[in-house]
């Protein structure tokens, strides 16, 4: 089994149809990134003139004009916008722009580019059956949530009086629950492509293990170090973030084509959102999930210079199913909590 990149009679056409449909992508994101700025900047003007509307008349213009500049970054819908303006429009142009440059560098040397086509083209074909049920369940509670007409943050969300009051439960019931639309959308992608990975290169165990322990370390530090209430599977995530950097960059035999850019600049949006949506996102579940997945990665897979993948264990297989439990068991309190 080859590639049709390695067939003699058919690789010019399949290089250069190949090459076309990354120009193309790279073209087609960067004018959706334009139209999509323009629009960012028309709705900040027009924040900024409600802000600067809004701003204490009596004041000097100078000082009225810095006034409405507060009041526009404290702003809500822009801080939304420019969230989406970064994760639907700024980071499918960056991936487009770097496999098409990736691919326009090796141009005149394709071979040099096989072993990743194949590291790609066996990722692609790989299935998983633990991420996309992890999936499924985080929507079905959405879709609970929802229906009921019951509260789902005075439920079972991380309430920090409640939870300094005794009840600790709430660090393995919140992540199960979600703000808004917007909220599940994020979580559920990152999931699918977060878990895949870790799925295929640490095998299932690890990634119960990982998810379970950030959720409760993001969950700790968003109890001890931020006073709002707080929802979302995003410190588990932010877990599986940092393992697989960690993970990529100790197996680079194993990973020939290492998503470590990507997965950076994941962090990097991350961060630049934290900073933008301070008021509504919990960046000390964040940072918390994140170290606590960089640990996970360090303590258990030390570096190894193999190209196979790691055997399960009978102890990871304990351990995985300890963490299986502790999730099923924290998704049925969520249903017993948000029916009652």
């Amino acid at each position: 089994m080859v590639l049709p990149e390695q067939w003699p009679q058919a690789r010019q056409a399949v290089c250069e149809a190949r090459h076309q449909r990354l120009a193309t992508r790279r073209l087609q994101s960067l004018h959706r990134l334009g139209w999509g700025s323009v629009l960012l900047i028309l709705l900040g003007s027009h924040q900024y003139w409600h802000a600067v509307q809004m701003a204490d008349a009596t004041l000097a213009l100078l000082p009225r004009l810095l006034d409405a500049l507060q009041i526009l970054i404290r702003s809500l819908p822009l801080g939304i916008a420019l969230l989406l303006w970064f994760s639907l429009l700024l980071m499918p142009w960056y991936d487009a722009h770097k496999e098409w440059r990736e691919w326009h560098r090796h141009d005149q040397d394709s071979d040099g580019l096989i072993p990743m086509l194949r590291f790609e083209t066996w990722l692609t074909l790989q299935r998983v059956v633990l991420t996309p049920v992890l999936g499924g369940l985080m929507m079905v509670v959405w879709l609970l949530q929802c229906w009921l007409a019951s509260d789902g943050l005075q439920a079972a969300g991380l309430i920090k009086t409640a939870y300094h009051a005794g009840e600790y439960w709430r660090l393995a019931t919140a992540p199960w629950l979600h703000g808004n639309w917007l909220h599940i959308i994020f979580n559920t992608l990152a999931l699918l492509y977060l878990g895949k990975r870790v799925e295929l290169f640490a095998r299932w165990p690890h990634l119960l293990l990982v998810l379970s322990i950030s959720i409760l370390v993001g969950g700790v530090a968003s109890a001890h170090f931020l006073q709002a209430d707080s929802v979302g599977m995003s410190g588990g995530l932010l877990g599986l973030l940092g393992f697989l950097l960690i993970f990529e960059t100790l197996h680079h035999r194993l990973v020939p084509r290492s998503a470590r850019r990507r997965l950076l600049a994941a962090v990097l949006l991350t961060a630049v959102m934290g900073l933008i949506g301070y008021r509504f996102i919990d960046n000390a579940a964040h940072l918390g999930g994140l170290l606590a997945g960089m640990a996970y990665g360090v303590i258990v897979f030390p570096p190894s210079a193999s190209v196979d993948r790691p055997k399960i264990l009978r102890v990871d297989r304990f351990a995985g199913g300890l963490a299986g439990l502790f999730l099923i068991a924290s998704l049925l309190l969520v249903f017993m909590r948000l029916v009652s």
